[in-house]
């Protein structure tokens, strides 16, 4: 939902980054995209959810700079696994994270290439930070997903009753 101004961010990275898919290169189109961009990908394909699990666990940072979203798995399978996230302020699950966090990982214009470029380069260019940044947006990730499901299980139980 915002690809190409994802894709310059990358670009504008030193040292350029890999940038991993799962899948996207056998969109039409896509690769010649990414090569006339000179971007660097490895397309991992279409994985079963174990393989796509330890993929995202092994990335240094996600990549979700979304104009649009209702919550962004994606970007939660990042934050969950510590890995973390380069992202818009339309991607709801990084509200679970605090103000300090946020704002390392949040571009506040989805649609200015040089501001995700500016995050991802940060955090790319400082693997300690980057480490500890990601452990603490898991930890919020996990807390505000346990108490989610604290809300949802009394919501459920009332309604239930009430039946």
């Amino acid at each position: 939902k915002n690809v190409l101004n994802g894709l310059v961010a990358v670009v504008g990275v030193t040292p350029r980054p890999v940038l991993w898919l799962n899948g996207l290169g056998e969109a039409p189109g896509y690769t010649q995209l990414l090569d006339a961009l000179g971007v660097r990908f490895r397309d991992l394909g279409w994985m079963e959810r174990r393989r796509y699990e330890a993929a995202v666990a092994r990335a240094d940072v996600g990549l979700q700079p979304s104009f649009a979203e209702t919550y962004d798995y994606v970007a939660a399978d990042h934050l969950i696994r510590g890995v973390p996230v380069v992202a818009s302020r339309m991607v709801p699950v990084m509200e679970a994270l605090p103000a300090a966090v946020r704002r390392r990982m949040v571009a506040d214009a989805a649609d200015r290439p040089t501001a995700l470029r500016d995050l991802l380069a940060e955090l790319l260019a400082h693997p300690a930070e980057r480490r500890r940044l990601g452990a603490r947006a898991a930890q919020h990730v996990r807390a505000a997903n346990a108490r989610d499901v604290r809300v949802a299980q009394r919501l459920l139980a009332r309604l239930t009753e009430e039946a």
